[in-house]
């Protein structure tokens, strides 16, 4: 499949999941539109794709921040004219029990995790409608969605919110 002269974002683009999918789009001519917290390691990023004749453009941004989803959408749309796919991937894990996790904890795991892929979307959409087409996908990891008891590392050691946080992003 080819993703030529197709306008890609990707949130959590500078590592993990996020970056495996940037290389390959960018394998199959993707125009990227990386979003990440880390200026340096998106800077570096970016660098490499152009450098390999890829056109991408960086949005470092906090997706907990309810602005930061109209800044991608707006920063994708100045520097390459629409958005053909969106791929809500950023994600944040939290450390400790259910004990140790306060509400600040808590509201920033669903702000990072659901609510950023909720406001990418509707940032997204008015773009794809305009162009009578494109694509939204939510990456929760479904082998994740129910806790596994007794498994080896590193499953058993995922923390105790994660299922709760991918089941939510498959509706």
């Amino acid at each position: 499949m080819s993703f030529a002269n197709q306008v890609c974002i990707v949130t959590g683009a500078t590592s993990g999941i996020g970056l495996a999918v940037v290389n390959q789009l960018a394998a199959k001519g993707a125009d990227l539109g990386l979003v990440g917290r880390n200026q340096a390691k998106g800077d570096a990023l970016t660098a490499s794709l152009k450098a390999a004749e890829t056109r991408a453009c960086l949005v470092a941004a906090h997706l907990g921040k309810k602005e930061a989803a109209q800044q991608v959408c707006a920063a994708a749309i100045e520097h390459f004219g629409r958005i053909d796919v969106l791929i809500n991937n950023a994600g944040l894990l939290m450390k400790g029990t259910a004990l140790e996790c306060t509400d600040a904890d808590w509201d920033s795991v669903l702000d990072i995790n659901l609510s950023a892929a909720f406001r990418l979307s509707r940032a997204a959409l008015p773009s794809m409608i305009r162009q009578a087409g494109g694509s939204i996908i939510n990456s929760p990891n479904i082998e994740r969605c129910n806790p596994i008891i007794g498994a080896p590392p590193p499953f058993s050691q995922l923390p105790w919110h994660y299922p709760a946080k991918n089941a939510s992003s498959l509706g």
